[in-house]
């Protein structure tokens, strides 16, 4: 299957070779992967470095590829550091990145040319997601995207619970508490990669780590055990458990008083195909149900009920292809069943994901009006950078899509957005797929988008769009301006994440992947709400609520999701 870059459907034209592979299976190891093998004084590291196609050669065979290895001038390093100056987006970054003179380190493991090229870029760009990620990270990006995660010697249940901030425990000490016998103040100051030299923290980073570490050392009982969530499709949703259920014992055993964590990494998870035996009250029956532990694809998209004609629908994740869909599913199910359903669309803590996937949920929900433009640049010669401005619109039916020169102004194109459909033969089974212009609009009932500080990319796009362009869901709105409803009530933290910026993920030597900013994105009203690379000030919501700070999602305690329902029974 194609994989679509991240947050990037642009086609590259000087890296083609680079894009049909991105976030897809990278090729056989073969002529042009041994140029860009690694060197090293330790033959067993080298062989260690190589990827899994050459497990069947014979040990004699492998040292000899390895030899053939060291005999090349070629340097991965090199071809890694030249494919970032043909598409890093930062023109003073690239500046600086060119100015430095190459000092690519040779036969080394593959771990200390991934630091070096990744110190040269972050001190050239301050940018963290510029880097190259190793084969492991490349890995547990892949399966991000793809919606998987297989571990062959763990299983899990597919269940989340609720945690009571009455259950609160103990904090745990600091690590250091157990050396040094103190407890070590959160830093003032941190040491830079790029000089050396020590560099004061602002305020706002010394309260943020302030933040970090006291969380770290909050602790929790695991309490009554009631089911916040169950996955779909995992083990505990095959066997009949339900949201709201109570898990009173594992195992023949009171698991109650037990820290939260504890419990779910050693009571609940073990080993793949195991069996567990779990003690469930639902309302006031209880019975025992076994279940064998297996494979956990978390959901990124469901939906629940909060009474009143109000649902809640929670998007964790937008990585996945077809996100959007999803949600358009869910919608489309719970407004047959009921026509006078409202809406809060909760993107809290949503890391983002693909750009595309955010285009597309934002025009099923906005009928007209921008829904994002973004800044990026054209891959090319590093010498002279070049930039173009593209603006996603809501028009009718349609998206349309204009593309200018930055520099110049002029249109360099127009087109329609285009959204994948895919349909089964009721004959042959078979899955197919077209494409078509024609957007779906289901956002005319009274809606509410709820985002906070972990609400970054793809979820900002959303958020911005709805909120941005909402319309006609207040209670003095008469009923014959329904057909005007569009986008979102905002409500949520002061802020959102303000990533505010787009990578795309190339694939590198080795089964590594180089992942570079290529582009700033502006909310529908023209905004660009990062700051510099330090992404901190945030798309701002028209309601601000602040959470309490031991507030749980989906349960009295959450002050926000209280706000939006509240919003929503005051309207029609």
């Amino acid at each position: 299957m194609k994989r679509r870059p991240l947050c990037m459907p642009v086609v590259w034209t000087i890296l083609t070779v680079f894009l049909t592979a991105a976030l897809g299976d990278l090729p056989a190891f073969g002529e042009e992967q041994l140029k860009l093998a690694p060197t090293t004084t330790d033959p067993n590291e080298s062989l260690k470095l190589l990827p899994r196609e050459l497990d069947t050669l014979k040990l004699e065979e492998r040292q000899e590829i390895v030899s053939a290895i060291r005999s090349r001038k070629d340097n991965y390093c090199d071809d890694m550091l030249n494919t970032v100056e043909q598409g890093v987006f930062d023109r003073q970054g690239l500046a600086k990145l060119l100015a430095v003179k190459r000092e690519c380190p040779s036969a080394v493991s593959l771990t200390e040319t991934i630091k070096y090229v990744n110190t040269q870029l972050m001190c050239a760009t301050d940018d963290p997601y510029n880097r190259v990620l190793s084969p492991k990270e490349a890995k547990a990006l892949r399966e991000r995207f793809a919606g998987t995660y297989k571990s062959f010697e763990e299983g899990g249940l597919g269940l989340e619970f609720h945690i009571d901030p009455a259950n609160r425990l103990p904090d745990k000490p600091s690590q250091d508490l157990a050396v040094t016998g103190k407890i070590t103040a959160p830093l003032a100051v941190a040491i830079s990669p790029c000089t050396g030299k020590p560099v004061e923290l602002t305020e706002k980073e010394k309260n943020e780590q302030a933040v970090l570490a006291k969380k770290a050392q909050m602790r929790f009982a695991f309490g009554d055990g009631r089911i916040h969530h169950v996955i779909a499709y995992g083990p505990a949703a095959k066997a009949g458990l339900r949201d709201g259920d109570v898990v009173m014992l594992v195992n023949d055993s009171d698991v109650s008083g037990l820290e939260h964590q504890y419990v779910l990494k050693e009571r609940l998870r073990g080993p793949l195909l195991s069996k567990v035996k779990l003690r469930v009250k639902r309302g006031v029956e209880e019975f025992d149900v076994v279940i064998t532990r297996g494979e956990v694809i978390g959901d990124n998209v469901w939906s629940r009920s909060l009474g009143k004609h109000v649902y809640a629908i929670v998007i964790s994740d937008m990585a996945r292809e077809g996100t959007a869909k999803q949600v358009l599913d869910e919608i489309e199910k719970i407004k047959r069943s009921d026509p006078l359903a409202r809406f809060v669309y909760d993107v809290r803590g949503n890391p983002g994901g693909q750009f595309n996937e955010a285009i597309l949920l934002s025009a099923f929900l906005i009928h007209d009006g921008v829904i994002v433009s973004r800044l990026e640049r054209v891959p090319g010669d590093p010498s002279n950078p070049q930039y173009k401005r593209t603006t996603w619109t809501r028009a009718g039916r349609h998206v349309v899509v204009e593309v200018k020169d930055e520099a110049t102004g002029n249109v360099l194109g127009t087109f329609n957005f285009k959204m994948l459909i895919t349909s089964k033969d009721p004959l042959t089974g078979e899955i197919g797929s077209t494409q078509t212009e024609d957007i779906p609009f289901v956002g005319d009932q009274p809606s509410v988008i709820l985002f906070d500080g972990g609400t970054y990319s793809a979820g900002e796009i959303v958020a911005a769009a709805l909120g941005e362009n909402y319309k006609g869901a207040k209670a003095d709105e008469s009923k014959d301006n329904k057909d005007k409803r569009q986008g979102a009530y905002s409500i949520g933290a002061p802020h959102s994440g303000g990533k505010f910026i787009g990578q795309i993920v190339l694939p590198g030597p080795l089964d590594t992947s180089i992942r570079l900013t290529l582009f700033q994105y502006y909310s529908p009203n023209g905004e660009w709400l990062g700051n510099g690379h330090n992404y901190k000030v945030g798309l701002k919501p028209t309601l601000v609520i602040e959470q309490p700070e031991l507030a749980v999602p989906y349960t009295v305690s959450d002050a926000q999701l209280n706000a939006a329902v509240g919003f929503l029974l005051s309207t029609e």
